[in-house]
């Protein structure tokens, strides 16, 4: 009697262990909180607080970091794919040449070197798939991420030097009409894996690309218009953004729910 309720008992163990093993999250556990960093170098762009190779003024020629910090929030849906919400916060630098007409030679211009630092927020939603081949299940291991993003950003303006056509710089100039405001959807790729320490805090290294394929629809169907100053800025932060996002490696620390 007693090896046949032995025989049971570690059926039914099995038969437990292997249903555990089928169901969604880490033992049992699918709700992760993630705060992460996002950089890069910037080699050559500006970043917030430097002009990177642009040598007009100070702070030029300096090695610089392209940055964003932000948080994750995951739940495990299934063994492989957990969705993810995640928003982030964000700033870097944005140069700008933009013309103005001369209040007392209109048909001639005043120009203006304009030195931006473009922050604001972000929010994306992601669905990443863990590789349960290599003894995954979501959300720990290795994984590839499809994301979609939005960045949400305001231009303040760090640095304003204007060359007045014949220096009549006492009759000031016109507006720039510029509403430094800008909007920029981009969609990502990630690769990376995410481990265990102890029973319930998570560490993640990864690395992203980011591109804006509408924009450059956009562009290549000739749908893109320029020659306001508006224009311009509009035109300049969407280059800043496509060069501030497109590699960036990642590392995160959080906690498993």
């Amino acid at each position: 009697m007693r090896p046949t309720l032995l025989g049971i008992a570690l059926i039914l163990s099995l038969v437990s262990c292997l249903y555990a093993q089928k169901a969604p999250g880490y033992m049992g556990r699918r709700l992760f909180v993630r705060p992460e960093i996002g950089y890069n170098p910037a080699l050559s762009a500006p970043t917030a607080s430097n002009r990177g190779n642009n040598t007009y003024g100070e702070q030029g020629n300096r090695l610089g970091f392209n940055t964003k910090y932000g948080l994750q929030v995951g739940y495990a849906v299934s063994r492989s794919a957990v969705l993810s919400l995640d928003g982030s916060y964000l700033a870097t630098g944005l140069i700008l040449e933009a013309s103005t007409p001369s209040i007392l030679f209109p048909n001639n211009a005043d120009e203006h070197y304009l030195f931006y630092k473009l922050s604001g927020t972000e929010i994306g939603l992601a669905w990443n798939v863990f590789d349960v081949n290599n003894g995954g299940i979501a959300p720990m291991g290795n994984y590839a991420t499809l994301r979609a993003r939005m960045v949400f950003l305001k231009g303040e303006v760090l640095d304003k030097r204007t060359t007045y056509y014949r220096n009549y710089s006492s009759a000031g100039h016109l507006p720039l009409g510029i509403n430094p405001s800008y909007g920029h959807l981009a969609l990502g790729v990630e690769l990376g894996r995410q481990m265990m320490i102890g029973n319930r805090v998570v560490f993640s290294i990864s690395v992203e690309g980011n591109l804006s394929p509408f924009k450059y629809l956009s562009i290549l169907l000739g749908n893109y218009s320029e020659g306001t100053n508006q224009d311009d800025f509009n035109y300049e932060a969407w280059r800043r953004m496509t060069t501030h996002s497109l590699v960036m490696f990642k590392t995160g620390l959080g906690y498993l729910f």
